[in-house]
């Protein structure tokens, strides 16, 4: 049965109830997560009388199933593994533990316990904070804007990429239309007004 299951897209932060003795130099430790190719190992940091580890989203480094993981504690050129076990990543679970015998070591490093605390919720995005009003009229803006200058654009793109294509494509062009340039200038405004965020580096501008 493996120490904990986790979400993949989340962060996850595990503590080990840890008391180290007989050691000269300060320990450092780290948390090992065994993958079939390579492994990634996390930093632990002090709290309280023990230490604690982020374990940042996997989504993009393992897929969804059971990986050995073990926590090394290294005293000047040694290693010690006081703990081992598996760890199950999947998309969506609730995080369980159990506390977890340790083994005897020279300098006795004991694990007490490990305890997982449940990701904090994430603060929403910008994107995410809009209403389907405010994104299909962004979406609207990206649009005549890209139509204005004849730029094509592709439907996987953002509002922001369409924007900023459309103004590099504006700028490109040998001869600039007035009219034309006064039009895009009003869109770009309009935009900036949505609360529409792009890099303003090829906004035209007026003669005179």
């Amino acid at each position: 049965m493996s120490i904990a299951k986790l979400i993949l897209d989340e962060s996850t932060t595990l503590e080990f109830g840890v008391s180290i003795t007989g050691a000269e130099s300060r320990p450092r430790a780290q948390f090992v997560v065994e993958g079939k190719s390579f492994s990634v190992a996390y930093p632990c940091r002090p709290v309280g009388d023990g230490i604690e580890v982020e374990i940042g989203q996997l989504e993009n480094i393992f897929e969804a199933g059971e990986y050995p993981v073990r926590l090394e504690i290294i005293i000047e050129d040694k290693v010690y593994i006081p703990f081992e076990d598996t760890i199950s990543l999947e998309p969506n679970v609730h995080v369980t533990t159990k506390p977890k015998a340790s083994r005897r070591l020279k300098e006795n490093v004991k694990v007490d316990q490990v305890v997982v605390k449940a990701a904090q919720p994430k603060a929403r995005s910008m994107k995410e904070q809009l209403t389907e009003a405010e994104k299909k009229k962004h979406r609207k803006l990206a649009r005549l804007i890209a139509e204005s200058v004849e730029y094509n654009y592709v439907e996987k793109q953002t509002d922001r990429q369409i924007i900023e294509e459309s103004l590099y494509h504006l700028s490109q062009a040998r001869s600039l239309p007035e009219a034309k340039v006064k039009l895009v200038m009003e869109m770009v405004d309009a935009a900036k007004k949505a609360g529409m965020e792009f890099s303003q580096q090829y906004v035209p501008k007026l003669n005179g």
